[in-house]
């Protein structure tokens, strides 16, 4: 019998109340066309996806990272993205998953180990599915290491230090970016999380 993937999403209910139309309305397309896809595709004993809307408690989300053999993030706009190192500390380093990460997330800069892809893209979304399902345990081992050495070198304190030392260096006017002839330097996982904040609503 040859394997077949299972798609389980874990979207926790958002607590922001300005944008509770929008985050109705998202749950209901998202359930209703995750329905019409099990009615065409399930089996007796098998569920092509697994819509989870509530969060997981921390232990049993540990254990579904480190099961799954790709951690699909595909953020339109994001800062450190924490799910994509947490995905990748979770892993079982003598066979590990691949990660599929969104170029738009902070942390593609820094997680070289990643298959980056437009989020928009979704042709080149589903051509690293496959690549990451049928990629050699070798390959994924070598980039299991080049991500996991980036998780265990930035953590939080060191994250805090660089944006602190961005903002600090920063302009507070116009002028005086004008003045200093150069664009600030902003390291990646900052610069995300600035693309974020100042998204168009």
């Amino acid at each position: 019998m040859s394997e077949r993937l299972i798609v389980v999403s874990n979207r926790i209910p958002t607590t922001e109340p300005s944008s509770g139309g929008l985050v109705v309305a998202l749950h209901g397309a998202l359930s209703e066309q995750g329905g019409l896809w099990i009615g065409a595709h399930a089996e007796l004993d098998w569920t092509p996806i697994r819509y989870i809307h509530r969060a997981v408690d921390r232990d049993k989300l540990a254990l579904l990272y480190r099961m799954a053999r790709i951690g699909l993030v595909t953020s339109f706009a994001d800062g450190m993205n924490l799910v994509a190192k947490e995905y990748v500390a979770a892993q079982d380093p003598e066979d590990p998953g691949v990660l599929i990460l969104s170029r738009f997330a902070g942390a593609a800069e820094d997680m070289k180990g990643a298959l980056l892809v437009n989020p928009y893209d979704i042709q080149a979304c589903a051509l690293a599915i496959d690549e990451a399902f049928h990629m050699p345990r070798e390959e994924r081992l070598r980039r299991h290491k080049i991500n996991l050495s980036v998780v265990e070198r930035t953590d939080v304190s060191t994250w805090a230090a660089q944006f602190l030392s961005s903002l600090a260096e920063a302009p507070t006017t116009p002028e005086a970016a004008t003045r200093r002839g150069k664009r600030l330097r902003i390291p990646g996982a900052e610069r995300g999380l600035l693309r974020a904040v100042h998204r168009p609503i």
